[in-house]
């Protein structure tokens, strides 16, 4: 093989191992990190507002965990969505 032929296939191999990482990836778009019920409450009301909202539970209850205070908005942003 020619020096050019080693060339294509070592940029190709890359171009598709780079393809392959990101198509991994796509499911992961949109808010990165945090947990489910934070990224669902972000989804639902923007990332500032379920920001807010876990930073009011946090400051009202310090003894919870960051999780547990997004837990606590999407459940109370859920219920007061049916009435």
């Amino acid at each position: 093989m020619s020096g050019f032929s080693i060339l294509f296939l070592v940029v190709v191999a890359l171009l598709l191992w780079n393809w392959f990482q990101r198509s991994s990836r796509s499911g992961r778009a949109g808010f990165k990190g945090g947990t489910q019920s934070e990224r669902k409450l972000s989804k639902a009301v923007g990332r500032p507002a379920a920001n807010r909202l876990i930073e009011q539970l946090q400051q009202r209850n310090p003894d919870r965990s960051r999780d547990w205070c997004a837990d606590k908005a999407l459940f109370d942003w859920e219920r007061d969505r049916r009435y």
